[in-house]
């Protein structure tokens, strides 16, 4: 299959959807999604996005973030400063509030909800020391996850 030349920007593929865009009438692109035959399968209104990973993305409006799955529903809705999705973790900013979610998809409920403190800390900027912690964030869960698979193996 191939893509129509149509588009001003188009993302790789992956969960069978690209990103894509079109710039407006004010030269700033507007994204959305098509599938491996150039059908537009999400519309084009977002002011960013990402490729999807594990069955979602991330979206952006007006400097607002959330995360989409792939038939363009919300999971989490366009309310974040900041979303970062990283393996199986999504990292949120809201204001001074900052958390993180395990991805929906892999049957778990929330695991660390915004809230106020020091998971604000790091997420100030994206420097060094987010890079460290999210690093360490990400460590963390997979070593969870794989003694978590160790036991239910053995």
């Amino acid at each position: 299959p191939v893509v129509p030349v149509k588009y001003s920007h188009l993302g790789e593929f992956s969960d069978g959807l690209a990103y894509a865009a079109k710039k407006n009438i004010f030269g700033k692109p507007k994204y959305g999604y098509v599938d491996l035959g150039g059908t537009e399968v999400i519309p084009l209104k977002y002011d960013s996005a990402t490729t999807f990973r594990n069955g979602l993305a991330v979206v952006g409006k007006k400097d607002l973030y959330g995360c989409i799955n792939t038939s363009g529903e919300f999971i989490l809705p366009l309310e974040y400063d900041l979303v970062m999705a990283v393996c199986d973790l999504i990292v949120v900013k809201q204001g001074t509030r900052s958390g993180f979610f395990v991805n929906p998809y892999f049957g778990e409920e929330n695991t660390v909800a915004p809230r106020e403190g020091a998971a604000n800390d790091f997420l100030n900027a994206f420097d060094l020391p987010v890079i460290i912690v999210t690093l360490a964030m990400i460590a963390v869960f997979v070593v969870v996850m794989v003694k978590g698979r160790k036991k239910k193996t053995t």
